[in-house]
């Protein structure tokens, strides 16, 4: 079997931002409709043999026994998501939202019985002293967040849900506002309940944030 998906998938976004008496205020909108996805779901059936030659995992095909080719529709479902932050001197707190209608999910090929999802994050960043000159930890970003979600799938009338916490931290580079961000998040999905599974897990990153502007050679007056 091979499904070949190809299409745009639109969406739409607005973000407000305000300044409250040395508070930045953001907040933000995104919106993506029920997208039509073009498919195409190929069905091969062959008759094979074991192959003369001593050649390990290698077969030889004598006949194509059946062959079909469908060009159908898949209905991805919208999604809608909603975020605040708050940033005050040394401190800045962030929370997302976001919700999508997997109920009207449709495939010709693959049918689920899916439940609508959501999902919540809440975020918090702590900068000891962003403009230090001398000390590397009070420039140091501080972060921890945890996370909340409710998946599309449901198994024996029991809702499969995860969850999970996340420590981290944005170390400057000098001489430049760029920054190296290394973050371990640990967190669980799914139940033992119903003869279900549960997966615990825990993850490492690490990312890079370059904010200088880079080959332009620099002029002292």
């Amino acid at each position: 079997d091979d499904l070949a998906i190809s299409d745009v998938v639109p969406g739409a976004g607005i973000l407000f931002r305000k300044n409250l008496g040395g508070m930045e205020l953001s907040a933000g909108v995104t919106y993506r409709g029920n997208t039509q996805l073009h498919t195409r779901y190929d069905v091969l059936a062959m008759n094979v043999d074991k192959t003369f030659f001593d050649i390990p995992n290698s077969v030889f095909v004598n006949d194509t026994v059946y062959f079909s080719q469908t060009n159908e529709e898949i209905t991805l479902p919208g999604k809608t998501g909603f975020g605040i932050s708050i940033e005050k001197e040394k401190w800045l707190v962030k929370a997302d939202m976001s919700f999508e209608k997997w109920s009207d999910y449709k495939s010709p090929v693959y049918v689920y019985n899916l439940k609508n999802s959501r999902s919540v994050s809440v975020g918090f960043q702590y900068t000891p002293d962003a403009s230090s000159v001398n000390s590397f930890w009070k420039q140091t970003r501080y972060r921890m967040g945890i996370f909340a979600s409710e998946t599309p799938f449901s198994f024996h009338g029991t809702r499969i849900t995860g969850n999970g916490m996340s420590f981290g931290a944005g170390f400057p580079l000098k001489r430049t506002r760029s920054t190296v961000n290394l973050s371990i998040e640990a967190g669980r999905t799914g139940t033992v309940k119903n003869n279900l599974f549960k997966e615990e897990f825990i993850r490492a990153g690490i990312s890079f944030a370059l904010h200088d502007i880079w080959f332009i050679k620099k002029k002292i007056d």
